[in-house]
């Protein structure tokens, strides 16, 4: 038993005691005593509040595992953070190898957490877990991608320059299998975010606006394609410089004035993995 004081919480007894073998079912057991500033109900609800969005994302990577946390033998359940999840499959045709994805986005940010990739293998293990591709510029898109796979249980997660000595026994991130992956769960993201950048969209034009970068006539239809284009792929619009803006500005608005509106769907079709629906969604813009 480890037993920690509050007058020096960094003192702990029991920390070097060893280990029995025992048949019962194993676990840890956490136990608060002498805290008389908070009665029963404020105590679980806090500890429920604080440990939901330290655990969250771990209960539900080991959900198919038999793990849980209780507080005063109730379980906490990870789905109350839960604001919106959805499961799918898919197939890399070349080699067969299928793809369980799980996608969560979160109603809070997690404590200590970000957006992460989760790598699972057929044991329901995870192998590797690493950012996503979405960075967090206030949106509060709170996001876990969940990908289970037999492709995972002999992968090396490895820089590239170990890859080569073990590409011949396991698979690796030059596999066309895993650079089919992770196109795909860039592609899941980028839809699943776009609701989320619609105000950062309306905040472009404003900015736009007011800097000049729109002509002084500005017809609606350019408001409609900068605001479309900046909701299906942000980072176009990362780094320009004013000088850059206004040329981009310039290039829409005379495609949308020619003969060549179809151009421009069919060049960003060509940088972005467009969905059939944002492929129409774009053609309506210019027809």
């Amino acid at each position: 038993m480890v037993k920690i004081n509050a007058e020096n919480i960094n003192l702990y007894t029991g920390v070097n005691a060893t280990p029995k073998k025992t048949a019962e079912q194993t676990g840890t057991v956490v136990t608060f005593s002498g805290i008389h500033g908070l009665v029963k109900s404020q105590m679980e609800e806090k500890l429920n509040e604080f440990l939901l969005k330290e655990f969250a994302w771990f209960l539900a990577l080991n959900s198919n595992r038999d793990f849980s946390i209780s507080v005063n033998g109730i379980p906490i359940d990870f789905n109350d953070l839960v604001a919106d999840q959805e499961e799918l499959s898919f197939m890399h045709e070349d080699s067969q190898t299928t793809f369980t994805v799980r996608y969560v986005r979160w109603n809070q940010r997690l404590n200590n957490e970000p957006s992460r990739y989760y790598y699972i293998n057929s044991e329901h293990k995870e192998r590797w877990k690493e950012p996503t591709v979405i960075k967090n510029k206030g949106e509060q898109f709170y996001h876990s991608i969940f990908v289970k796979s037999l492709y995972f249980d002999a992968f090396s997660f490895q820089a590239a320059a170990e890859e080569k000595q073990e590409a011949l026994i396991v698979g690796t991130r030059s596999d066309s299998q895993f650079r089919f992956l992770r196109k795909k769960l860039a592609t899941i993201l980028r839809i699943k975010r776009r609701p989320f950048l619609k105000v950062f969209a309306e905040k472009l034009i404003s900015e736009y606006e007011e800097k000049n970068i729109l002509p002084a006539v500005c017809h609606e239809s350019l408001r409609k394609t900068l605001t479309t284009i900046y909701e299906m792929q942000p980072r176009i619009f990362t780094s320009l410089n004013l000088e850059q803006k206004k040329i981009m500005v310039g290039l829409l608005q005379i495609l949308l004035e020619s003969n060549n509106k179809n151009a421009l769907p069919a060049l960003l079709s060509s940088a972005i993995d467009l969905t059939p629906d944002e492929q129409s969604e774009l053609e309506k813009l210019f027809y």
